[in-house]
C-alpha cells in the first residue's frame, strides 16, 4: 500500500510539474507576445513610396504583429521588397515600435499622365503594379507587339457616329446633343468630365476636371494635331458627333441624382440607328450645342436640364459657373486657337 501511495504521489507531482511547465511556457508566450506586440512602425528613407505601402507590405504574415519576429525575417530570413526600394533596415527603437530605413531607387524620369506619373528607374524598368507613385498608370503599345493576332490586321469603315462621354458631376450638360465639327474640336479639346470615386487615388466624391481630348495620356502630340485630324475626317466622312452627360440630372452631385444607365444606352442607341435625324432641336445658349427635344425610351422633361431642376435660378448659376471654367481652361491651355473654334464652346455672359 505504502508504495502504490508513493508511486501516486511522485506520478502527481510529475502531471504537476509537466502543468506547471505548459503554463511557464503559455505566460513566457503570451508576455512575450504582448511585450514585442508592434504598436508603431517608423519609416524614413523615402521620397516617393508612401509610408502605407511599405508598412503594408511588411504585414502580410501572419506573425508579422511580433516586433522580434521582423527584425529576424528582415535581417536574416528571404523576404519580399517593394519594387520601388533598393533595401530595407529594421530595426528596434522599443519592443513596441520597429524603425525601418529603407533606401530608394534612383528615379531617372518619368511619363507625364496629366494628373499622374508612371516613373522609371536607372535600369528603364517601370512597375506598372506598383501603387506608390500612381494608381492608375495607363500604357499603349503596336498591335505587332501582340502574338496570334489576325492577318491581315483587319480594319472597319469611317465611324458615321462618334460620341463623347462626360460625366458632369454640375449637373447642368445635356444629356445628349449634337455637334458641329467647330463645337466637336472645342469639346474634344476640353475633355470636361468628373474623376469618380473608385478610379482615382484619395477620390471619394465627384470631381470635374479637363482631361485634354478624352484621354491626354495617350496623345504624345499637340493636342491642335489631333483636334485637326478629328476635324478632317468628320468633314470628310460626314460623321455625327454628340456629347452624351453620363453625369447628374436634377441638381449637382448630393443633389441631383446619376443619369439613368437606361436612358443613356437609348440616347447612345438613338444616335447609332440614326432617329435624332428627325427630330426637333432646341439650342442651349450657355453650353452653344443643340439638343434634341425627344427620344425613344427616355422621358422628354429630362432632355432639357434645366426642366430639371426645381430651382431654375441655381441652375442657371451652376450652368453659368461651368461655362466659365470651360472658358477659363481653353483660354489657359490654347491661347492660339482658331477664332471659330475658340468661340464655338459655352457662353458665360
Amino acid at each position: 500500500m505504502a508504495k502504490k501511495r508513493r508511486r501516486r504521489r511522485k506520478k502527481n507531482h510529475r502531471v504537476y510539474a509537466l502543468v506547471t511547465l505548459v503554463l511557464a511556457i503559455a505566460i513566457i508566450v503570451i508576455g512575450f507576445g504582448l511585450l514585442f506586440y508592434v504598436q508603431k512602425i517608423e519609416v524614413s528613407g523615402n521620397d516617393y513610396t508612401e509610408n502605407e505601402m511599405i508598412t503594408e507590405s511588411m504585414q502580410k504574415d501572419t506573425l508579422s504583429f511580433n516586433s522580434v519576429y521582423l527584425l529576424v525575417k528582415y535581417r536574416f530570413l528571404k523576404h519580399d521588397t517593394p519594387k520601388s526600394l533598393d533595401s530595407m533596415k529594421v530595426s528596434l527603437k522599443s519592443p513596441w515600435t520597429v524603425k525601418v530605413t529603407v533606401k530608394e531607387k534612383t528615379i531617372i524620369g518619368y511619363l507625364d499622365e496629366g494628373s499622374e506619373y508612371a516613373y522609371f528607374d536607372k535600369d528603364g524598368k517601370i512597375d506598372f503594379d506598383d501603387k506608390s507613385v500612381t494608381e492608375n498608370t495607363r500604357v499603349s503599345y503596336p498591335i505587332d507587339h501582340i502574338e496570334n493576332i489576325v492577318r491581315p490586321i483587319s480594319s472597319a469603315p469611317a465611324a458615321q457616329n462618334v460620341i463623347f462621354l462626360s460625366a458632369d458631376a454640375f449637373g447642368v450638360l445635356p444629356p445628349v446633343s449634337i455637334l458641329t465639327p467647330e463645337q466637336t474640336q472645342y469639346y474634344f479639346l476640353s475633355g470636361f468630365t468628373a474623376k469618380l470615386a473608385g478610379t482615382e487615388r484619395g477620390i471619394t466624391e465627384p470631381q470635374p476636371t479637363f482631361s485634354t481630348l478624352f484621354g491626354e495620356p495617350f496623345m504624345p502630340m499637340d493636342p491642335s494635331v489631333y483636334a485637326n485630324m478629328l476635324g478632317e475626317r468628320i468633314e470628310k466622312y460626314n460623321t455625327k458627333v454628340y456629347l452624351v452627360n453620363t453625369g447628374w440630372t436634377g441638381g449637382p452631385y448630393g443633389v441631383g441624382s446619376r443619369m439613368k444607365l437606361k436612358y443613356t444606352r437609348a440616347m447612345v442607341t438613338a444616335a447609332l440607328n440614326g432617329t435624332f435625324d428627325d427630330v426637333e432641336y432646341k439650342h442651349d445658349e450657355v453650353f452653344n450645342v443643340d439638343i434634341p427635344q425627344t427620344c425613344p425610351n427616355v422621358p422628354s422633361e429630362i432632355m432639357n436640364p434645366r426642366d430639371t431642376w426645381e430651382d431654375k435660378a441655381a441652375y442657371d448659376a451652376q450652368a453659368k459657373k461651368l461655362a466659365k471654367m470651360f472658358q477659363d481652361n481653353f483660354t489657359k491651355k490654347y491661347p492660339n486657337m482658331p477664332k471659330n473654334i475658340a468661340e464655338a464652346g459655352p457662353k458665360a455672359d
